[in-house]
């Protein structure tokens, strides 16, 4: 990044640097120089995929649009049966020096993706049965890609715990927009109503550049065979730990499809997006604090972590004050296809104010905290299912949006709780 910085402008932002270390207490040269590439990364993304939304929004019709969002909660609900959280593990292990995480998690993860292409299969054959062909082809392209993507895509995982923001942002690059830009040119070119061609067009470009990028980092580290045993034992535990927040992840667009029909969840897919997109730059903080998390103690951590997680609490506030208030203007600018989402979007635009939750779950993870990731990662999922399956059929939408907020909030106080015990 340095090379990139005009000379006139170093000294001040090494002034900016201080500032940062003194207000913020914390490595904010890391900050600056990781933050930097992980920003550009999520900028690409989030302006790769406004694009793609753009074209969904104002081109394709709302039941295909929904057929669309609903294959692919279809696919996240499959894929948690498989090793979900081998990433995580695997960017703890080599941010500790042990760099053979890489190859031993794709391995494990490939074997471990068997029940689940057994089971998008079955899903494929029961829409096959029922005459969706749209849906049962869609869905066998996605029991035949989505473990290669996942397994592949480890190699970020792997720059991530050797903190090479660059890297990951760069191949990062490609994966966020090539996708996009496909399916941008067959839409404009008038295929606007194959759910089939969309998913096929995602995936085997997301896997042909996630094989490519896999080789390309193991070429260019050459990681050592050196492998910490712990590290599978922990991946399959995260993973475990986290199958009923996946579920919990998809279940509502599953059943805002199953009740109200694809025009609805095209709707709520809508009014979700831009929080969703808001919340992706918390990813960035995510990604930053794993592996300075691993390297400090609890007890350090339960002095430092408070004062970080009130300025974020005060940024995420500003923020979702800013997008409650411009969303009107937003959809009636850019979609006014769904001007009936903006409500809806208003109403999620306070997810953002869960952001600082991060700095606990990320810790616990950093710190193999495996009780209180149990304890967690169940009861929560839990409730918001619950809310979910109990709302959504009487309420609609609101019921989906209500369960969302809840557990949120219930989150929150669940993480805090934990934290303070620790």
């Amino acid at each position: 990044m340095d090379a990139m910085i005009p000379a006139f402008l170093r000294p001040r932002i090494a002034t900016l640097t201080a500032l940062l270390e003194r207000h913020l207490r914390t490595d904010a040269n890391y900050l600056l120089h990781g933050g930097f590439w992980l920003t550009v990364g999520q900028v690409v993304s989030i302006v790769a995929g406004f694009s793609l939304a753009l074209a969904f929004g104002n081109l394709v019709p709302k039941e295909v649009f929904g057929n669309y969002k609903f294959v692919f909660s279809l696919a996240g609900l499959f894929a948690t049966i498989s090793l979900t959280a081998m990433g995580s593990a695997v960017t703890q292990a080599v941010a500790r020096g042990y760099d053979g995480a890489l190859a031993e998690g794709l391995r494990t993860y490939l074997w471990w993706s068997i029940p689940s292409v057994i089971a998008t299969g079955a899903g494929a054959a029961y829409y096959f049965w029922n005459g969706n062909i749209e849906i049962g082809t869609s869905l066998l392209i996605v029991a035949v890609c989505a473990p290669l993507l996942s397994g592949f895509n480890l190699y970020s995982s792997f720059l991530q715990g050797k903190k090479d923001f660059r890297r990951s942002t760069i191949y990062g690059f490609f994966l966020s927009t090539v996708s996009p830009l496909i399916m941008v040119g067959l839409i404009l070119a008038g295929a606007r109503y194959s759910v089939p061609l969309f998913i096929a067009v995602y995936y085997f470009s997301m896997v042909a550049l996630s094989i490519y990028f896999h080789f390309r980092t193991v070429a260019i580290y050459k990681p050592t065979t050196r492998a910490d045993p712990e590290t599978l034992r922990y991946g399959t535990h995260l993973s475990f730990i986290n199958v009923l927040g996946r579920i919990a992840a998809y279940v509502d667009k599953v059943l805002v499809f199953h009740f109200l029909g694809a025009a609805p969840l095209a709707v709520y897919a809508f009014a979700a997006a831009p929080p969703q997109y808001v919340m992706r730059f918390n990813g960035i903080f995510k990604t930053l604090a794993l592996p300075k998390l691993a390297e400090r103690d609890i007890a350090t951590l339960k002095q430092t972590l408070p004062r970080k997680m009130a300025l974020h609490f005060l940024a995420a506030a500003v923020v979702a004050a800013v997008y409650i208030a411009l969303a009107p203007t937003f959809f009636r600018l850019l979609f006014p296809q769904y001007l009936d989402a903006v409500l809806y979007s208003q109403a999620l635009g306070l997810i953002i104010l869960s952001a600082p939750g991060m700095w606990m779950g990320q810790t616990l993870i950093a710190h193999m905290r495996k009780w209180e990731l149990y304890v967690v990662n169940i009861i929560n999922p839990l409730f918001k299912m619950g809310l979910f399956v109990a709302l959504i059929p009487f309420f609609g939408i609101w019921g989906a949006i209500a369960a969302t907020l809840g557990s949120n909030i219930m989150g929150v106080f669940l993480s805090v709780w934990v934290f303070r015990r620790l």
